[in-house]
């Protein structure tokens, strides 16, 4: 049996022909911003985050499910679909996913929105976390995986370092240019008080949370194993990987 996806049919809301308040969650791969939309998603007040703008699946599944044919429609029908009844729409985006918001104009249909900034300060962590899922293609608990075993491989580590880095300056670059002002959560505050973090969350977006239109994310269980930390281990030694100072 295929586990539910959050942009599945089953998790749209009642229809809204607009939406009173936007914001994005800022992430990189495997820095905890999935979780991160689950546990705001679940607030009932936060929107219903999620990768909306994954132009490598999500955009042209719910395009075809939708039946929009071009970007501005597509939008409009997500935003329908998608924001809860106190009028709050939200969205999760990796960097690149914010070229496609970029490069289709869809950036200037949100009149002003406000920005959570996902971070995970252990780069490493990261990259594993990357790297294994590139491989098996298990990009959370509930995703179906590939079945092949994922291998340690530093060139391939590499590269997931250097993939992470540009994104990361990517998005740093991007807050200054249009100096936009962004809420930082880190990956380990969120795993060790998630609760907490939405509260802070709710406290520093200022908007009503009612009425709440509560509803449970798809369920997510924690990936990283003892594995993660034999790569990690390997991968701080090895006189191959990436020179992060260069």
């Amino acid at each position: 049996m295929i586990a539910p996806h959050p942009t599945d049919a089953a998790f749209d809301l009642p229809t809204f022909e607009s939406c009173d308040f936007v914001y994005m969650i800022a992430s990189t791969p495997r820095a905890g911003g999935t979780y991160l939309s689950k546990i705001l998603w679940e607030t009932g007040v936060l929107g219903r985050p999620a990768e909306y703008f994954n132009f490598h699946r999500t955009v042209f599944r719910l395009a075809a499910r939708f039946g929009t044919e071009t970007p501005k429609d597509y939008l409009t029908a997500v935003v329908r679909a998608r924001t809860t009844a106190n009028g709050v729409f939200a969205f999760k985006a990796h960097y690149d996913q914010l070229q496609f918001l970029l490069l289709t104009d869809l950036i200037k249909q949100f009149r002003q929105f406000k920005v959570i900034r996902m971070t995970r300060n252990d780069l490493i962590a990261e990259a594993v976390s990357f790297s294994r899922a590139i491989q098996t293609d298990g990009w959370t608990s509930s995703h179906p995986q590939s079945g092949s075993a994922p291998a340690y491989n530093v060139e391939h580590l590499n590269w997931c370092m250097d993939h992470l880095l540009k994104q990361k300056r990517g998005w740093g670059q991007f807050f200054d240019t249009h100096a936009l002002d962004y809420l930082t959560i880190d990956y380990n505050d969120l795993v060790m008080n998630p609760s907490g973090v939405a509260n802070r969350v709710i406290q520093a977006l200022g908007y009503p949370t009612a009425p709440k239109q509560e509803s449970k994310h798809p369920e997510m269980t924690r990936q990283a194993d003892t594995l993660n930390d034999e790569w990690i281990a390997r991968y701080r030694i090895d006189p191959n990987r990436i020179d992060l100072k260069s």
